[in-house]
């Protein structure tokens, strides 16, 4: 009968973090407090100096595409930013809809929350990208945002 229930309880996946087999049964794992606190959110508010435009809706064989601003004036409103002039990719157009940002115009001012871009890449770099012109964008640090 032993090698019943021993059968049973690897049956049943009764094995612990080493891989022995655990004859009494597992606690509940203890509840934690995390010990730090989450990041406060970059929130800025700055002017369009330049932007890039997406392409009209369903003019294209994809749906989705990415716009890119110039920022100058760049003040937190939350968090901490050490530029005043900045890049900031968004989203230009969603599911062949123009998202807010595609009306952005040179000289209106934006609120967005800011992620730096090499944090986000990875997520968003594969998308259709409409870049800014010219060499004087290519130092400025570049950051993902979405309005707020």
């Amino acid at each position: 009968m032993k090698n019943a229930k021993y059968v049973l309880m690897l049956a049943l996946g009764a094995l612990g973090a080493a891989g022995a087999v655990s004859s009494a049964p597992s606690k509940p794992a203890a509840k934690t407090t995390p010990k730090t606190t989450p990041k406060t959110a970059l929130v800025v508010v700055g002017r369009v100096k330049a932007f890039t435009r997406p392409p009209r809706p369903r003019s294209v064989p994809y749906k989705d595409a990415i716009i890119a601003l110039h920022l100058t004036g760049v003040k937190a409103q939350s968090g901490r930013i050490s530029s005043q002039e900045i890049v900031v990719f968004a989203w230009g157009m969603r599911n062949n809809q123009w998202t807010p940002a595609a009306s952005y115009r040179a000289g209106q001012v934006v609120r967005l929350q800011l992620a730096p871009w090499e944090k986000m890449e990875r997520k968003y770099g594969n998308y259709n990208r409409f870049e800014l012109e010219g060499k004087a964008v290519w130092d400025l640090d570049t950051y993902w945002g979405e309005a707020k």
